[in-house]
């Protein structure tokens, strides 16, 4: 049986949280690049206060953001992501990452549109084990956005009509980064959403967790480099609504 590394849950703000992610995603690429094998890393964080994240071509891309996100792009701090993706306001939702190789598991590895499926059915379970029904969005004709939870793509998650989960990846060689922001109704708990989630990530994907401390050297080095995670508006084209 596979183990992968699960790293304690973690409250910060989102450019640490970032910051965090892509030093996991160097490392682990850098280790795969010397022949290694290393474990899986999983890790469940939170936003320690409201913020915005973007992909990482955000600013690059005219009419990046649409309607949902101006007033919050107004009033939040701005972060951006290793990974690609639209717009996400964090602060009331569950996120987590996975840092693994196509090799982990081959099968459900294999590609983005693999893995993002695979991933969403564990977190797909999640939920049922709370009373919940799912389901995914299969419509071939749903309408491309850059607001992540106002534009689902196939396979994201909804509840009664809304999007409820929606990641993004960073692939390089063999080894990928995927972000996920879980946004659940009000009255299911984050710390039971947690705990049903690792549940079903070692049930659907047939592995075992193995709790692990994150290096002080890790969370050093990421407090060094987060406020490159920062964006100002100001710079960035937010306001031409063309997509």
């Amino acid at each position: 049986m596979t183990t992968w590394n699960l790293f304690p849950t973690l409250s910060a703000p989102m450019p640490l949280q970032m910051a965090i992610d892509r030093l996991l995603f160097e490392q682990h690429h850098r280790v795969c690049a010397d022949g290694a094998e290393p474990q899986p890393i999983l890790r469940i964080f939170y936003s320690s206060e409201p913020w915005c994240s973007v992909g990482y071509a955000a600013e690059k891309k005219s009419g990046y953001f649409l309607e949902s996100s101006r007033h919050a792009l107004q009033t939040l701090p701005v972060c951006r992501r290793v990974t690609g993706g639209g717009t996400v306001i964090h602060g009331q939702d569950l996120i987590f990452a996975l840092c693994a190789r196509k090799e982990d598991d081959p099968a459900k590895f294999e590609s983005v549109e693999t893995s993002y499926r695979h991933l969403h059915e564990a977190v797909k379970i999640a939920f049922e084990k709370l009373g919940m029904r799912p389901e995914f969005y299969r419509d071939q004709s749903l309408q491309i956005g850059r607001d992540c939870f106002l534009f689902p793509v196939e396979t994201d998650l909804r509840l009664e009509g809304k999007k409820i989960a929606g990641g993004a990846q960073k692939r390089s060689g063999n080894v990928f980064l995927h972000e996920e922001s879980v946004q659940p109704p009000e009255e299911i708990s984050l710390v039971r959403l947690e705990e049903e989630i690792l549940n079903a990530f070692e049930n659907y994907f047939e592995i075992k967790m193995e709790r692990i401390l994150i290096e002080p050297e890790l969370i050093a080095e990421a407090e060094k480099i987060a406020p490159d995670c920062v964006l100002k508006v100001s710079e960035m084209n937010v306001w031409n609504s063309a997509v």
